[in-house]
């Protein structure tokens, strides 16, 4: 929730979250998100906190003009040949993640 609250109150937003979220969904084996994910909906203690993440995954990063897709760009602007490579990668990863998941 930490990044979807910083979406809602601008300003404290921070492109280096997004970029960490890009890169843990580069790192991460998307059977590993999913096994992880089922687990955590099965257990009455994080069932709700896994639905919730999921949303914010698709709403934050689940298309290429979302928001984390967005700022995981700006993150590597300058650092990278084509930062808008970097929103793309996020968004497609991200929805091979909630395909998996859902």
């Amino acid at each position: 929730p930490k990044m979807a609250d910083r979406v809602r109150h601008p300003g404290g937003q921070r492109q280096r979250d997004s970029h960490d979220v890009f890169i843990v969904l580069l790192e991460v084996e998307v059977g590993a998100f999913a096994d992880g994910f089922t687990a955590m909906r099965a257990a009455d203690v994080s069932h709700d906190v896994a639905v919730e993440a999921i949303g914010h995954l698709r709403a934050l990063f689940g298309e290429l003009a979302r928001h984390g897709a967005q700022q995981a760009a700006l993150a590597v602007t300058g650092l990278v040949e084509d930062p808008e490579a970097v929103a793309l990668r996020c968004a497609v990863l991200a929805a091979e993640v909630l395909r998996a998941v859902e």
